[in-house]
């Protein structure tokens, strides 16, 4: 440890971004000395109220102060939503308000062109027979006389109950989550109402209808799988026991290093508690720990991993960190004996288009075992890696470091080194993750569905994975005509869109009665990735995607981006009249979503309180969903 005047003269330079309400971005330089400046981001930048976890200390400089700190610009003013009968009561008043000036205005010339006539034709009043012309004195009588008429209590009264009915969500016995052990919150009074017409859902999947209580349940290396449950264990013991096997190794080593784990240690080294952004970066590194791959700890230049007894260092040289819209990981890692690797993971349809060899057993195997994973309700995975010779890995150091010194297009262009990188890339295998389902959601689908209140479902987990948990869930049955859009062009996806309404014979007039009556639908629902999503969102296929969407009963949206759920509801919001939009989600990437829709509930969740300060409302379960709209919407609208 050093003091002050040490590091004031050490660190030169500092550059950064602007000031950003952005919690999760900040992209920077520093310069020591006469060193080359090296990135931070956002892992580097401290907030206020921060707690120090795996360091007694640290050196820092101040970036921003005052009212440009993250949290005085993220406690600036949000746009306020406004019920439906709110807009209907403002235009009442308005209109009251109208009708008012123009009686003010007819009574007092009335009022002065009478009082003439009375001076001449009634002598014996007294009045003189010349009288001034004072029509604003008149007006301002008449004003006061018919104020009446503007309903100042019934505005009032309106908030006054609305106030009531927010303590009584806020303190129903019935809306309290034991899992997150909190009440519902009410952050938005005004569109309470709201909540007793909806008539469309988006939700999240993760953590929204699951509990995000990850299990690592089977794994596929090469073209074997192993599941992890009691009926295989011997089998399991004999796969971890093996040393000689390369691929089995390089997938354990890839699973070890390819994340964000920091390993908390209590009394004694038996008692560790992994942390993680990922749920699902947990539950393979507890799996792994119990059969003899632990991760040991984490240090700013690599990480310790014990291997069957043997500890070893791996250097962390670079590290391109997952993103909903990149959906994979790589770090870059250099072993004890100096060679180098690039370990990836992600999505399977992202990291599949990255192999060098697409023809080899191993690819076919692990679609067939991915196949089999997303049926029996798994989150899929797909493990990768490429060995670097040390000039390739120089390179690539040296371009990622380029992209990292970039401060306003960081991102930019870092995708564009990436996709350098992640490229002719080697498949180890697939995992599979369990994440069950919570308690009733299955019966609050059907609820919500017997109230006419059409669901999407928006996620980022594949095709076969997603239909496997809509048919747990009751959004889709064995009854429902489903339809699975499956497009190569913007051209294709037109055409299959008007095959779906021939097929259907939905006819033009009836269209139009679903754009005004949205209670009205078949049996149908559409299931669509998020490739194909860009084509029907696009200005050419949306108003036939529309046309096909507003007369499914559901629709499931898989492997999606945050913007493209954000358009999708907006699709919805803005084209089809006199509906209310529900947003639901429990993590960052649902933000969007849940900031553009009618009404926004959040899910206080593992993914921490990001959706939840987000929405207008905040409950602790999905199930809370029905009390929410059928007890206490249903009473605020009546």
């Amino acid at each position: 440890y050093c003091n002050e005047d040490y590091w004031s003269k050490t660190i030169t330079v500092v550059q950064c971004e602007g000031p950003s309400n952005n919690l999760y971005k900040f992209s920077g330089t520093i310069k020591l000395n006469n060193n080359p400046p090296f990135p931070v981001d956002h892992e580097q930048l401290i907030l206020r109220g921060s707690q120090l976890k795996n360091t007694h200390w640290v050196v820092g400089v101040v970036v921003y102060t005052g009212h440009e700190t993250k949290i005085m610009l993220n406690s600036s003013h949000i746009v306020i939503k406004r019920s439906t009968i709110d807009y209907a009561t403002n235009w009442l008043v308005l209109s009251l308000l109208g009708a008012l000036l123009v009686f003010t205005v007819i009574f007092s010339f009335l009022y002065e062109i009478n009082l003439r006539e009375v001076a001449i034709h009634h002598w014996y009043l007294g009045l003189p027979e010349t009288i001034p012309f004072s029509f604003h004195l008149t007006a301002l009588t008449t004003l006061i006389l018919l104020h009446n008429i503007i309903p100042i209590s019934l505005i009032v009264t309106l908030e006054f109950i609305k106030v009531i009915q927010s303590y009584v969500i806020s303190h129903d016995p019935l809306m309290y989550s034991k899992t997150s052990q909190t009440n519902a919150i009410v952050k938005t009074s005004s569109i309470i109402e709201d909540l007793g017409h909806i008539n469309y859902i988006f939700t999240d999947k993760t953590g929204t209808l699951t509990c995000n209580e990850m299990i690592l349940r089977e794994i596929s290396i090469a073209d074997q799988s192993y599941k992890f449950d009691d009926n295989q264990s011997i089998e399991l013991d004999c796969a971890f026991s093996r040393t000689d096997d390369d691929l089995f190794h390089m997938f354990m080593i890839n699973l070890l290093l390819c994340n964000s784990i920091i390993p908390e240690y209590g009394k004694n080294k038996n008692d560790v508690a992994y942390q993680s952004s990922s749920p699902d970066e947990t539950a393979i590194v507890k799996v792994l720990a119990e059969h003899g791959y632990k991760f040991m700890e984490r240090t700013l230049n690599g990480v310790t991993i014990e291997v069957k007894g043997v500890v070893e260092f791996w250097k962390i040289l670079s590290v391109i960190d997952f993103t909903s819209e990149r959906k994979r990981m790589s770090v870059i890692a250099q072993s004890s004996t100096d060679e180098c690797y690039i370990f990836t993971k992600g999505a399977d349809n992202v990291i599949m288009e990255r192999l060098k060899n697409q023809t080899d057993k191993t690819f076919e195997a692990t679609l067939n075992y991915l196949e089999n994973f997303a049926k029996n309700g798994l989150r899929t995975l797909c493990i990768a890696y490429k060995a670097l010779k040390s000039e390739e890995c120089e390179s690539i150091l040296f371009n990622l470091n380029e992209a990292f010194n970039h401060i306003s297009q960081r991102e930019h262009f870092v995708e564009i080194a990436a996709n350098q990188i992640e490229k002719d890339l080697v498949l180890l295998g697939a995992t599979g993750i369990e994440d069950k389902l919570q308690t009733n959601v299955p019966e609050t689908i059907n609820m919500l569905k017997g109230a006419n209140i059409r669901i999407w479902m928006l996620t980022g987990d594949k095709l076969e994975t997603a239909m496997n948990i809509g048919f747990s869930c009751n959004l889709l049955n064995i009854n429902m005509d489903i339809k699975v859009l499956s497009c190569t062009s913007l051209e294709d996806c037109i055409r299959k869109l008007k095959e779906i309404l021939l097929e259907k014979n939905i006819k033009p007039a009836e269209i139009e009665k679903l754009r005004t009556n949205p209670a009205v639908c078949i049996n149908l629902a559409l299931v669509i990735t998020g490739q194909d999503l860009t084509f029907a969102l696009d200005p050419e296929c949306m108003e036939l995607f529309l046309d096909v969407a507003i007369n499914c009963e559901s629709v499931i949206c898989c492997r999606v981006s945050p913007l493209q759920k954000k358009n999708a509801l907006l699709m919805i919001k803005e084209r089809v009249s006199e509906t209310t939009t529900l947003a639901i989600g429990d993590g960052a990437n649902d933000c969007s979503m849940i900031r553009v829709a009618n009404v926004g509930v959040g899910i206080i969740g593992k993914e921490g309180m990001q959706a939840a300060n987000t929405a207008d409302f905040a409950i602790g379960e999905f199930s809370h969903l029905t009390r929410l709209l059928f007890v206490h919407g249903a009473a605020s609208y009546r």
